[in-house]
């Protein structure tokens, strides 16, 4: 009698795990929405409203490897952040390896490092000891940030500002 309970138990059991599994995934992919682009525009609108000055570097920064259609920097103490628009998916697809690379090769030692691919949206972060490090594609624009750890918050806030 024991050991038809134990099989009916691990049956159970399972189930179980499998509807908790489904439930997570549905949960997961529901609320995976697609993000769209901003244009630079919106993005100096949304971080003027939170008290930053993002001033036009297009012209002044040295060209790189891809093509650069609008090129905003923000720099506000410890915190650096760059937006760009690039000019089709090929260069966002460039810019984003390039920016990677440039932030791998600040690794210390890391305490959380997260990478997300998906289509024409990817996401590298890396947090050391002492530092936050960013890098966000979404289609052919692209949000990069570095600053001390105990400014990471700020940019969260900039890029739910911006929806991404």
């Amino acid at each position: 009698m024991n050991s038809i309970n134990f099989q009916t138990f691990n049956k159970t059991k399972k189930a179980f795990a499998c509807a908790v599994l489904v439930i997570v995934l549905l949960a997961v992919l529901t609320s995976c929405t697609p993000k769209t682009p901003v244009t630079a525009d919106f993005f100096e609108e949304k971080a003027q409203a939170l008290g930053y000055t993002p001033q036009d570097i297009t012209d002044q920064s040295e060209p790189p490897p891809f093509k650069i259609t609008t090129m905003l920097l923000i720099e506000s103490g410890t915190s650096h952040f760059e937006f760009l628009e690039v000019g089709d998916n090929n260069d966002a697809t460039y810019a984003f390896y390039f920016g990677k690379a440039g932030i791998e090769s600040r690794k210390e030692i890391v305490t959380l490092e997260s990478s997300v691919i998906m289509g024409v949206y990817q996401k590298y972060t890396l947090n050391t000891p002492e530092n936050y490090y960013l890098i966000e594609r979404v289609g052919t624009t692209l949000v990069y940030a570095a600053c001390d750890q105990a400014d990471a918050q700020k940019v969260t806030e900039l890029l739910d500002a911006i929806g991404y």
